[in-house]
């Protein structure tokens, strides 16, 4: 009798966990934080890094979005002309590839869908942008500072030199583990960067910041030596292309000078044989 309660207690854990584990896996708003869908993405909201999934699925057919999600660089890569449309329309910004199962990206479909309107009166990525944060020269150096790691992040986190450079930054050397940063803030905009930096979606760099979140302090100065940088790339390419601007002129100008010396010089060409004085004269004695 014993031996039978212990078995039934058992059973019991085993089925209310299981139950728990089943429950969680298809809780979709949970899945959607786990997974920092949240990153990129707002439901009704307007757009971040990515678009706006409200009504996601009235616009897109449910196997064409869970392949996206699975793989959206390999539709890229094939062609598909939806995924190359989102590619080039968000700046180039390839999503993550995720390993959900079916069942998690179905439960996430069907919370983005609760969460969707029913009528939305305008298209959210047309929705006012928010006001842009004042940035100062303080929250620009402190920025700086924390990227190369000179301060150290509250809660212990790694600094973003180790996997990040900054190109158009010649005062320090980053790593090359991950994109160059130069032209981050332009690509993502403010509200882009500071979800990236609030809820990584990327595998490492998720991985790296996990139970060691970053401040919002810490974001906002991060997100100002971006845009800082950002200025900097864009200020060196007009500058680069004045200078090849420069150079493709003086080049026209001194071949259209040359072609004209070389005119000049042909006019005065001789117009008869060095020896057709002799040879005239030789004639003329026959």
């Amino acid at each position: 009798m014993k031996t039978f309660n212990r078995y039934t207690t058992i059973i019991i854990i085993l089925g209310f966990i299981c139950t728990c584990t089943y429950g969680q896996s298809n809780d979709g708003k949970a899945l959607f934080e786990k997974y920092s869908c949240q990153g990129c993405h707002t439901i009704n909201k307007g757009r971040l890094v990515g678009p706006d999934l409200a009504n996601i699925g009235d616009k897109r057919s449910e196997t064409w979005l869970k392949e996206f999600i699975r793989s959206p660089q390999t539709m890229i890569q094939n062609g598909d002309s939806i995924a190359v449309s989102l590619y080039e329309e968000y700046n180039n910004v390839v999503m993550p590839a995720n390993n959900l199962t079916s069942s998690e990206m179905e439960a996430i479909l069907q919370y983005i869908k609760k969460e969707s309107p029913e009528n939305v009166s305008e298209k959210p990525d047309q929705k006012r942008q928010k006001q842009a944060s004042t940035f100062t020269a303080n929250n620009f150096t402190t920025g700086e500072n924390l990227f190369t790691g000179q301060l150290r992040f509250f809660n212990k986190g790694p600094s973003c030199v180790t996997c990040h450079h900054i190109s158009t930054q010649n005062r320090f050397a980053g790593g090359n583990l991950a994109v160059d940063l130069a032209g981050s803030f332009k690509k993502l905009n403010e509200s882009g960067v500071k979800a990236v930096l609030r809820n990584p979606a990327f595998p490492v760099m998720k991985a790296a910041y996990k139970n060691k979140p970053l401040l919002d302090a810490e974001i906002h100065n991060l997100t100002a030596f971006l845009k800082k940088s950002s200025e900097t790339e864009q200020a060196a390419n007009t500058a680069s292309f004045s200078i090849s601007t420069k150079l493709i002129v003086l080049g026209l100008v001194g071949t259209a000078l040359l072609l004209i010396l070389i005119s000049l010089i042909w006019r005065k060409r001789k117009k008869q044989g060095v020896h057709d004085k002799i040879f005239n004269r030789q004639l003329k004695t026959i």
